[in-house]
């Protein structure tokens, strides 16, 4: 009987342990890490040639990542991936802006517009000071040197070439 008491008294040792521990409060597991944040678009812009004359054209290229809302300001949307020929008039410096999830991202490429400078053009009156020169005869003589001979032929020829011209021609004498 005390073997039996003490078996009944252990059972009920341990009857009362495994009430108590399971009557214990439950921990909650921690609560899941929060998502990554999305990643932020990347964008690049080039121009080939970077440098051109004025009427001529060049290639924009453009790449992003992670965009979703991609503009060129001058050209307006564009696909994500692309390229576009263009023909600025003036040097222009293209913006690209790439919107996503994650941010906003830019690049920019210039483009330089070289004008030729036109060559300066003489005026008629220019032409004829230059073509034209006075001729001066010998003193008390009416006859001409070789060398101004071909002075006056070179004028023949410009004011034959230049009909619209008018001048007056004068002789003095001492």
């Amino acid at each position: 009987m005390k073997n039996r008491t003490r078996q009944s008294i252990l059972l009920l040792v341990l009857a009362a342990l495994f009430t108590l521990a399971g009557c214990a409060k439950k921990s909650t597991p921690p609560p899941p890490p929060p998502p990554p944040p999305p990643p932020q678009p990347t964008a690049s812009l080039s121009a080939n040639p970077d440098s051109i004359q004025a009427g001529q054209s060049t290639q924009l290229t453009w790449r992003t990542e992670n965009a979703t809302d991609v503009s060129i300001d001058g050209i307006g949307k564009v696909d994500p991936n692309g390229s576009k020929t263009v023909s600025p008039t003036e040097s222009t410096t293209y913006r690209l802006i790439a919107k996503g999830a994650g941010g906003t991202q830019d690049a920019t490429a210039r483009v330089t517009v070289e004008t030729a400078v036109a060559p300066v053009s003489e005026t008629e009156e220019q032409m004829f000071t230059r073509q034209v020169q006075d001729v001066f005869f010998d003193y008390d003589s009416f006859s001409l040197r070789p060398e101004v001979t071909q002075s006056l032929a070179a004028a023949s020829q410009f004011l034959q070439q230049h009909p619209n011209l008018r001048f007056t021609i004068e002789g003095h004498c001492d």
